[in-house]
């Protein structure tokens, strides 16, 4: 697992827009195994539905890391001495779902992973 804290006083994004990710890699004998990335967000909407920020009036579903909050992140990806992971925190200033919808698609910098944070770790023998 990965541990990501948050050291802030507020949520991780704010933004409804955004979308927060953690990118890892496993790195074996030359090989690197991109595992599925793990999205913290917050979607607002209008009755229980997603919807755009100037629609919404509650907010669906929220697992962006709050405030002073430590957060593990479970991997079930078997790992062997000598491996080498990659851990990576980012975010797109516009969620991919939603720069689709707004057809936003051609602007790569609303689109395109910023890295924030970038972490190499060796498991020894």
């Amino acid at each position: 697992f990965i541990i990501i804290s948050n050291e802030a006083n507020h949520a991780l994004f704010l933004h409804p827009m955004r979308l927060a990710q953690l990118h890892v890699s496993v790195d074996r004998e030359g090989n690197r195994v991109d595992l599925e990335p793990v999205s913290f967000l917050r979607i607002i909407g209008k009755n229980g539905k997603a919807s755009m920020p100037w629609v919404a009036d509650s907010v669906v579903k929220d697992t962006q890391i709050q405030a002073g909050e430590s957060r593990e992140v479970f991997f079930p990806y078997p790992l062997r001495s000598d491996d080498v992971i990659e851990a990576k925190i980012g975010f797109y200033r516009v969620n991919p779902k939603a720069a689709e919808n707004l057809g936003l698609t051609g602007d790569k910098s609303l689109t395109s992973f910023t890295v924030l944070k970038k972490a190499l770790f060796h498991i020894g023998k």
